[in-house]
């Protein structure tokens, strides 16, 4: 591309800008069709180097971009137009921003001139974010006064933001005057592009920023006599995964893993106490007894872990992390570092001892009769024998996405334990349920891999948008769709004793089968009302070439009662 041949400096910026971006290896792009954005859609178009996805909906664009970094630990970029566009982005933003995912966000915008004059489809859009990014710039309409070198050092400043410890996301809010065409012209913009020559003259990008060196020290103290618990909570990589048990299996800790971690669907080794959430219904772990954790990476998901974290009496809390926040809702965390998470359990590795293995034998004991008691449930046609037939079905060198409230919490505490390779991702920053379609489908264009969704209904409907990107995936997502209408995960709470209000107000059943909407998307569809027909239909589809549907009507279910009789019977095993 010629830099400096362009019909307008409108043009010549964002010929920089989108330049500057690709030689800080960032090349994949989401793009929603608008009018003020059509500089920046234009000059993305016209770059035969950079890969285009194209969506209507802003919304799932959004979380098309959070599962496509989650899927390379590479920033996604959006575009828009001017308004409104940008503000559907938010919520994969605030997801993007609790759970330390890269993303750059490039919102088009009308010129000063015309805010504050009630102009058609304006608003203010700058720092529209407010604290949820982690750097903000706005360009202002170019003209023959705009500073290049100015631009390209706030964007490699940005690109920098958005991928160094911890990750985030940065905006950048570019100002339009019309003409917004690009048109065949004459004239030669190249004297204003003389000030940055140089860097049109290489390939290289304008600011390398080396990151700063962690100087790695402990201050925390193990003792090697106490119990001591390794939980790995949301890991991003296989590389930090397999640094995990490599770090257990020398220091003779339980890994208590995440669904998220990486480890459940991936490793076999003796050290994964697959079922802890399972464990820790029980007795068999005492809170008066006194423990030392070591937390590495994010967040988790078991209710359960965190409530006996609180209830415990913990000595050491060390958490290592690469996020924006370590994991502390319990405030028990006595020390934390930040940085590579190979690298910290390596350092952390050279300066402990090895701890007595009674412990590690005494809840691997209680793993494997928990085990033991789930397996029973393999086939019965529940939402806990879907999740664990999933799990062990599911073809190896695969992804499994789930949604929140009852998907995820069903992986947690069911899912088997393989060594197929595969991941289990999540939106777990702020949990909700918006976008998890579209999050799949970017894991997908990211991971290069085949996968499958489980999703329930209310979900579902909340993303039924995003199933226009599934006809594009080169690599097919099989959707298992738990339809037991409504919001089950409500029936945990205590507000599902008052009837009176429950079902209306946080039930919400909608009384929907979804037939007619996978028809409207061309997608294959399959209805499952048993154990048994589902193994043989997703056995058959995970061979297909295209995306599908699996339908699973649960509408009867009572998975509340259901785990509380498992657990009834855990306790029985103490």
């Amino acid at each position: 591309m010629n830099l400096t041949k362009a019909s307008s400096f409108n043009e010549l910026v964002v010929n920089i800008l989108i330049e500057e971006l690709y030689r800080n290896k960032i090349d994949n792009f989401f793009i929603s069709p608008g009018s003020r954005s059509t500089p920046l859609t234009s000059s993305v178009a016209y770059n035969n180097k950079l890969t285009k996805h194209i969506h209507f909906d802003e919304r799932g664009a959004a979380f098309a971009a959070l599962g496509y970094s989650r899927g390379t630990g590479k920033p996604g970029v959006l575009i828009c137009t001017s308004g409104s566009a940008g503000a559907n982005y938010f919520p994969a933003v605030c997801e993007s921003s609790a759970d330390s995912v890269p993303m750059i966000v490039i919102t088009s915008d009308r010129p000063p001139e015309l805010h504050n004059v009630l102009a058609n489809q304006t608003c203010n859009q700058q720092e529209m974010f407010g604290e949820q990014v982690k750097d903000f710039y706005n360009i202002a309409p170019p003209d023959k006064n705009i500073s290049l070198e100015d631009i390209l050092f706030h964007v490699s400043k940005l690109v920098q933001s958005t991928t160094s410890y911890p990750s985030g996301v940065v905006h950048i809010n570019c100002m339009f005057r019309e003409p917004l065409v690009f048109k065949k012209t004459k004239k030669d913009y190249s004297k204003y592009a003389s000030v940055v020559q140089d860097w049109i003259d290489s390939d290289k990008p304008f600011l390398k920023i080396k990151p700063k060196k962690n100087i790695l020290s402990y201050s925390s103290t193990f003792d090697k006599n106490l119990p001591t618990i390794l939980i790995a909570g949301a890991l991003r990589t296989n590389k930090e995964a397999q640094a995990v048990v490599r770090f257990a299996e020398k220091n003779n800790l339980p890994i208590f893993p995440d669904i998220r971690s990486g480890l459940r669907l991936s490793n076999k080794s003796e050290n994964l106490i697959s079922y802890y959430d399972q464990i820790l219904s029980t007795n068999m772990l005492q809170t008066n007894k006194q423990y030392q954790v070591i937390h590495v990476g994010g967040n988790i998901v078991s209710k359960r872990l965190l409530q006996f974290i609180e209830k415990s009496n913990i000595e050491n809390y060390l958490v290592l992390h690469n996020s924006l926040h370590a994991y502390n809702p319990h405030h028990k965390m006595t020390e934390s570092k930040v940085g590579s998470i190979e690298k910290l359990l390596q350092q952390l590795s050279e300066d402990i001892q090895p701890f007595k293995s009674q412990f590690l034998k005494y809840v691997t004991k209680c793993n494997e009769k928990v085990k033991c008691l789930i397996s029973e449930y393999d086939y019965k046609f529940t939402e806990i024998a879907i999740a664990r037939q999933l799990s062990q079905l599911v073809h190896k060198n695969s992804f499994i996405y789930s949604a929140n409230s009852l998907s995820v919490r069903l992986l947690e505490m069911f899912a088997d334990i393989s060594d197929k390779n595969n991941r289990v991702i999540a939106n777990r920053g702020l949990s909700g349920i918006d976008g998890t379609i579209a999050s799949a489908v970017g894991f997908a264009l990211g991971a290069k891999k085949r996968g499958t969704l489980l999703i329930g209904d209310l979900a579902f409907q909340h993303d039924i948008n995003s199933l226009a990107l599934l006809k594009k995936l080169k690599h097919p997502i099989i959707l298992v769709l738990l339809n037991n209408n409504g919001g089950r995960i409500f029936s945990y709470l205590p507000i599902a004793k008052d009837k009176e209000i429950f079902t209306d107000y946080f039930d919400t059943p909608q009384n929907m089968i979804f037939e007619s909407t996978a028809a409207q998307y061309d997608l294959p569809y399959y209805f499952i009302s048993s154990t048994g027909q589902f193994k043989e239909i997703f056995m058959k589809v995970q061979k297909l070439k295209q995306s599908s549907i699996i339908e699973i009507a649960l509408q009867d279910s009572e998975i509340f009662e259901e785990q509380k009789n498992i657990e009834r019977k855990i306790k029985k095993l103490v």
